[in-house]
């Protein structure tokens, strides 16, 4: 929320659908401590870090879409909106493996996060190579 400059109902809303799913979590990461190599527990875990991930992207798709986010900085802001759609993909790669094989849900969310990360920081120094970043004109 650093970088939205103001609010409206939609995006408040979809905030609080964030936050119920975020109350959650407490449930499912305890059920994973105790239960680490079952596949239910790695399900429910993973689904949901998915549901508070997608609620996450979409209050930012709803901020840029009504234009509500900072663009002071404009890098940073499209670094920041990588990085919050990077996790649902993330966390639907650690669902599908998990349903394989349930250590494989963790790994898999590693690789695809570590993956996404890596493309991020190539990225970011080819922005930063570009000779028009200072004026904004190409991103």
């Amino acid at each position: 929320m650093h970088f939205v400059r103001h609010l409206q109902a939609g995006l408040v809303w979809v905030n609080l659908l964030f936050l119920m799913s975020v109350s959650t979590m407490p449930f499912s990461c305890g059920l994973l401590g105790h239960f680490l190599r079952n596949r239910a527990a790695q399900e429910i875990y993973f689904s949901n870090m998915f549901v508070a991930a997608a609620f996450l992207a979409l209050q930012w798709i709803l901020a840029k879409k009504k234009k509500l986010i900072n663009e002071e900085d404009v890098l940073a802001s499209r670094l920041m909106g990588q990085q919050i759609m990077f996790f649902p993909i993330a966390l639907a790669t650690g669902m599908v493996a998990a349903y394989f094989n349930p250590m494989a849900g963790s790994y898999g969310f590693i690789l695809a996060l570590l993956a996404l990360r890596i493309w991020q920081r190539k990225w970011h120094r080819k922005q930063l190579a570009n000779p028009l970043y200072g004026s904004g004109a190409n991103l």
